[in-house]
Protein backbone atom coordinates (compact mmCIF):
# COMPACT_ATOMS: atom_id res chain seq x y z
CA UNK A 1 0.00 0.00 0.00
CA UNK A 2 1.21 3.53 -1.16
CA UNK A 3 0.82 5.75 1.21
CA UNK A 4 -0.72 9.16 0.92
CA UNK A 5 -0.21 13.28 1.91
CA UNK A 6 -2.74 12.72 4.16
CA UNK A 7 -1.51 9.59 5.79
CA UNK A 8 1.64 11.45 6.43
CA UNK A 9 -0.07 15.06 7.71
CA UNK A 10 -1.71 12.93 10.41
CA UNK A 11 2.14 11.72 11.78
CA UNK A 12 2.64 15.19 12.24
CA UNK A 13 3.38 15.51 16.32
CA UNK A 14 4.17 11.59 16.27
CA UNK A 15 6.25 10.46 13.67
CA UNK A 16 7.38 14.01 12.36
CA UNK A 17 7.59 17.45 14.07
CA UNK A 18 6.98 20.49 11.59
CA UNK A 19 9.99 23.00 10.69
CA UNK A 20 11.25 26.09 8.86
CA UNK A 21 11.88 25.83 5.66
CA UNK A 22 14.82 27.72 6.27
CA UNK A 23 16.08 25.09 8.70
CA UNK A 24 15.65 22.36 6.00
CA UNK A 25 18.63 19.31 6.20
CA UNK A 26 19.06 16.18 4.57
CA UNK A 27 15.95 13.45 5.12
CA UNK A 28 13.53 16.26 5.56
CA UNK A 29 9.97 15.44 4.42
CA UNK A 30 7.88 18.47 2.96
CA UNK A 31 4.43 17.88 2.04
CA UNK A 32 2.34 19.89 -0.27
CA UNK A 33 -1.13 20.85 -0.48
CA UNK A 34 -4.14 21.61 1.92
CA UNK A 35 -4.21 19.48 4.97
CA UNK A 36 -7.56 17.15 4.54
CA UNK A 37 -7.44 17.83 0.81
CA UNK A 38 -4.20 16.51 -0.48
CA UNK A 39 -4.84 14.08 -2.21
CA UNK A 40 -4.57 12.53 -5.66
CA UNK A 41 -3.29 15.85 -7.57
CA UNK A 42 -4.40 18.23 -4.98
CA UNK A 43 -0.82 17.13 -2.96
CA UNK A 44 2.67 16.20 -3.53
CA UNK A 45 5.56 14.87 -1.51
CA UNK A 46 8.96 14.28 -1.61
CA UNK A 47 12.76 13.94 0.75
CA UNK A 48 15.34 17.03 1.13
CA UNK A 49 18.10 15.62 -0.24
CA UNK A 50 20.36 18.45 0.76
CA UNK A 51 18.92 22.12 1.58
CA UNK A 52 18.35 22.84 -2.26
CA UNK A 53 17.78 19.81 -3.79
CA UNK A 54 14.37 17.28 -3.45
CA UNK A 55 13.75 13.06 -4.18
CA UNK A 56 10.48 12.97 -5.22
CA UNK A 57 8.02 11.02 -7.68
CA UNK A 58 6.83 13.47 -10.40
CA UNK A 59 3.73 12.69 -12.88
CA UNK A 60 5.60 15.46 -14.86
CA UNK A 61 8.92 14.05 -15.75
CA UNK A 62 7.55 10.39 -15.26
CA UNK A 63 9.50 8.56 -12.63
CA UNK A 64 11.59 9.27 -9.27
CA UNK A 65 14.17 12.38 -9.49
CA UNK A 66 16.52 14.50 -7.91
CA UNK A 67 15.32 17.97 -8.47
CA UNK A 68 15.56 21.66 -7.26
CA UNK A 69 13.41 22.35 -4.28
CA UNK A 70 12.27 25.36 -6.21
CA UNK A 71 9.65 24.97 -8.71
CA UNK A 72 9.02 21.25 -7.80
CA UNK A 73 7.28 21.16 -3.99
CA UNK A 74 4.48 23.50 -5.03
CA UNK A 75 3.60 24.02 -8.80
CA UNK A 76 0.73 24.78 -7.96
CA UNK A 77 0.51 27.23 -5.40
CA UNK A 78 -0.15 24.56 -3.04
CA UNK A 79 1.18 25.69 0.95
CA UNK A 80 4.09 23.66 1.31
CA UNK A 81 5.33 22.58 4.83
CA UNK A 82 8.06 20.76 6.10
CA UNK A 83 8.52 18.33 8.18
CA UNK A 84 11.75 16.25 10.26
CA UNK A 85 11.54 12.71 11.97
CA UNK A 86 11.68 12.69 15.35
CA UNK A 87 14.12 10.58 16.92
CA UNK A 88 13.08 7.92 19.25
Amino acid sequence: YAGTTENLYKEKGYLFKEIDARDIRRGDVFISGNEGYSLGAGGHTGIAYNDNSILHCTYKLDGIYLTPIKGYTAEHKYPVRWFRIVNR
